[in-house]
């Protein structure tokens, strides 16, 4: 069975234990600095790293295939995003008219 027990604070001291609280939290708190920071580069480059045209890019881009940025008129990509989109597909080899898993 639970105890309860019940205390009476003023408003003032119920503050001050709060703040107490708060401040040897905050004293303990460490925060988490992302280990890969956004790195932006350019449209040619992102063609470059995928090996595909320019145009190609645009087209991935309209269709929200790549995700991109717009800063005024130029266009930006995060590289580890570029690296995200790109995706692994199992090619099934046909063996005499059958298929090979």
């Amino acid at each position: 069975m639970e105890k309860h027990i019940l205390f009476s604070f003023s408003g003032e001291e119920l503050e001050r234990l709060i703040r107490i609280c708060i401040k040897s939290e905050l004293a303990n708190f460490t925060p988490q600095i992302p280990t890969q920071s956004k790195k932006f580069i350019s449209r040619k480059k992102t063609a470059s790293i995928l090996g595909i045209s320019l145009v190609t890019l645009g087209d991935y881009c309209k269709r929200g295939i790549i995700p991109s940025y717009r800063i005024g008129s130029k266009v930006l990509f995060i590289e580890s995003e570029i690296i995200e989109s790109v995706t692994l597909v199992k090619s099934v080899k046909n063996k005499k008219g059958g298929i090979e898993l």
